[in-house]
């Protein structure tokens, strides 16, 4: 391992968390590497979040925005960063006391790679023994994706969510910069983003402990609209792409909508959500292609969503 010196900016993105945030604060403060600043995000709270979060003092710190969302909070906290790499880390959860150290070394031997990212546990079930990305045991083996965007395009899901990633800073500010509309899916968003500028590196430990809260990202967009988001993230990262680029990822590009739009125009039929249909389908008829649409369509309708977990990964 490297002597390297890396400096840490911690990001959190914060809304109406004031019951949450100081169990987040107090876990990276007990870190075996004490983040050198936090930044906290205040996204036009109604609650105390900002004054708690203001009571720690240096290192932490508060950057106040009106309520615009995660994705905008945590561009703004890696534009306010001034260390050499920043950890996205979300309000309310925990951080286990090797989580600093085990990102920061984990780029300072894979000097290639612009972020590092690991596994999160969901502490309302069983404890994983097995990491999500590899399907191997929690070693802290380490895994170098070469390709990231290109693996992206292939599932429905992210590499890590963005609680749990650790970015060298002038890839954070690029990558982060996703803007306001992601609301919903911006994980996604951002980790396609940061993918177009090179590769990725995965460590096999539990470096992020988190609840389901009421109220956060998943409790209020769910599934299905998450799904939108991350479709419409795609075809936004795809389309300013150099056409060399575009070239080298259209059929994965494509794949990935015909598989996708079937699985949630449904959804926003029935939910009236016109404005994001319309784009949806404009998407679909423009980039999908036919035969895997239909047999998406197919499947959509035959089976639960449960049921179509081999469409979420394919080679």
């Amino acid at each position: 391992m490297s002597s390297e010196r890396l400096s840490v900016s911690v990001v959190i993105p914060c809304f109406n968390a004031a019951k949450y945030i100081a169990e987040t604060l107090d876990s990276l403060l007990r870190q075996i590497v004490v983040p050198d600043e936090i930044i906290v995000v205040d996204d036009g709270s109604g609650d105390d979040s900002a004054a708690i979060a203001g009571a720690y003092g240096p290192p932490v710190r508060v950057v106040e925005q009106s309520n615009e969302g995660a994705a905008v909070a945590r561009y703004q906290g890696a534009l306010n960063a001034q260390m050499d790499l920043i950890l996205f880390v979300d309000a309310g959860d925990f951080c286990p006391p090797h989580k600093v150290q085990t990102l920061r070394d984990t780029l300072i031997a894979h000097p290639q790679c612009i972020c590092a990212f690991a596994e999160s546990w969901n502490r309302a079930k069983p404890q994983p023994k097995l990491a999500r990305f590899s399907g191997e045991p929690l070693d802290g083996k380490c895994t170098v994706v070469d390709d990231p965007f290109r693996v992206l395009l292939k599932q429905t899901y992210p590499l890590a969510s963005a609680m749990n990633i650790a970015v060298r800073r002038e890839f954070a500010v690029l990558g982060s910069n996703v803007g306001a509309c992601f609301k919903a899916g911006n994980d996604h968003a951002l980790q396609l983003n940061l993918a177009r500028f090179g590769p990725f590196v995965h460590v096999a430990l539990i470096t992020q402990e988190f609840d389901i809260l009421p109220g956060g990202l998943s409790t209020t967009y769910g599934g299905k609209l998450q799904m939108t988001y991350s479709l419409l993230a795609a075809n936004k990262i795809y389309g300013e792409m150099s056409p060399k680029d575009k070239q080298k990822y259209e059929q994965d590009y494509r794949r990935k909508v015909s598989r996708y739009w079937p699985m949630v125009v449904g959804y926003l039929w029935k939910r009236s959500r016109r404005t994001l249909l319309k784009k949806v389908l404009a998407i679909a008829f423009r980039d999908g292609y036919w035969l895997e649409s239909a047999k998406s369509v197919y499947w959509n309708f035959k089976r639960p969503l449960k049921a179509q977990s081999r469409w979420f990964y394919y080679d």
